[in-house]
């Protein structure tokens, strides 16, 4: 799918490290309008960690328990079975098109409130001139990667705890799909998986990259099915043809990282020629400098157009194809450090949108 953009404009990743929605939502409006995305709260508390955002339903089902803040999923447990049917009971109702019961998986509003009040915005008229809507949510590795059962083995690792993880991700990127499309404009999902970096490493030598492809392809399927775009998100080293290959219509990455991603040349043109977005994180988010400017930025930005350009991409194709936001999320950042970081964004954004 193809999101209908001019170029060069701003958006962000999701995580702010305000205590408030209104605060939040108002930073987005004053800076990233066009393309705005409900805020995430981390230091509201542990409610909104992924867990309790996307995977809450898992735990109404009983397939996801939580003791004494210790999260794990037992799959010997007597009610197992019975409560893995009630899952796929529902996942196929889903799949056949019974967009219903999407209802039974929401995300509780004590663990997103940034969610249900950025609609909330949205139905009152503050976002009437956005081209766009944006949610997020937590990639099947970096979930798969964190998660145990109750061996303590990492939940990726067991085929029937990966798959009920991968499809309550896609479940609920759907939901959210779903949410936002009502509200009549375009709308992108991001998937976050910085955690896509671990494969290749020493550490997770068992990973296998079809496997993970396959994980992310489904997602970006399920979310493609309720007509938004989807994006893939990571802010490290990675190999980003997992992204390509998975069938994302938008890839973002920390320009800290783009010679990374830049080796890539014939996938690169290929994504490109096929109307694939890239997402500049153009604003360090760590190791912000206090004399970090807009000039500064611009000029590493268009230096590495410039060395995309000389690897063969379509100059015009490329610049009508290129997003601008800040290098990863800002949650664990000060107010003032975020504020700073959406305000640059906005300035580089302004800049290109008079051309």
């Amino acid at each position: 799918m193809t999101l209908e953009i001019k170029g060069f404009e701003a958006t962000a990743i999701g995580s702010l490290p305000f205590n408030n929605t209104t605060r939040a939502l108002q930073l987005i409006k004053d800076t990233i309008p066009l393309i705005p995305h409900w805020p995430q709260l981390p230091n509201r508390g542990v409610q909104e960690h992924f867990v309790f955002q996307n995977l809450d339903f898992l735990v109404q089902l009983g397939l996801l328990n939580i003791n004494d803040d210790k999260v794990m999923m037992d799959y010997e447990s007597p009610n197992w079975v019975k409560n893995q049917v009630s899952f796929y009971e529902l996942y196929f109702q889903i799949e056949s098109g019974n967009m219903n019961v999407l209802e039974d998986i929401k995300m509780p509003i004590n663990a997103a409130p940034g969610f249900y009040d950025f609609l909330d915005w949205i139905d009152k008229g503050n976002f009437t001139d956005s081209i766009a809507y944006k949610g997020q949510i937590a990639g099947p590795l970096s979930v798969g990667l964190f998660l145990k059962d109750h061996k303590k083995k990492l939940v990726y690792y067991t085929d029937q705890t990966r798959d009920i993880i991968v499809k309550a991700i896609m479940i609920n990127a759907m939901w959210q799909a779903y949410e936002l499309r009502k509200r009549g404009k375009q709308t992108i999902i991001f998937v976050d998986d910085p955690a896509v970096g671990a494969y290749g490493t020493s550490n997770y030598l068992t990973l296998n990259r079809q496997g993970i492809v396959d994980d992310l392809a489904s997602i970006v399927d399920g979310v493609h099915k309720m007509g938004a775009i989807v994006g893939a998100h990571s802010c490290c080293n990675i190999d980003w043809t997992i992204f390509m290959d998975a069938g994302f219509d938008i890839i973002n990455f920390d320009t800290g990282y783009f010679q990374s991603l830049a080796v890539y040349k014939d996938e690169l043109i290929s994504f490109v020629d096929k109307g694939g977005i890239l997402a500049w994180g153009v604003v360090p988010t760590y190791n912000l400098s206090q004399q970090e400017n807009v000039k500064n930025l611009q000029n590493e930005f268009e230096g590495q157009i410039d060395q995309l350009l000389r690897k063969g991409l379509n100059e015009s194709k490329l610049k009508k194809q290129i997003l601008l936001s800040p290098a990863c999320g800002t949650g664990i950042l000060t107010d003032e450090q975020a504020e700073k970081i959406y305000q640059l964004v906005a300035e580089l954004a302004e800049i290109y949108n008079k051309y």
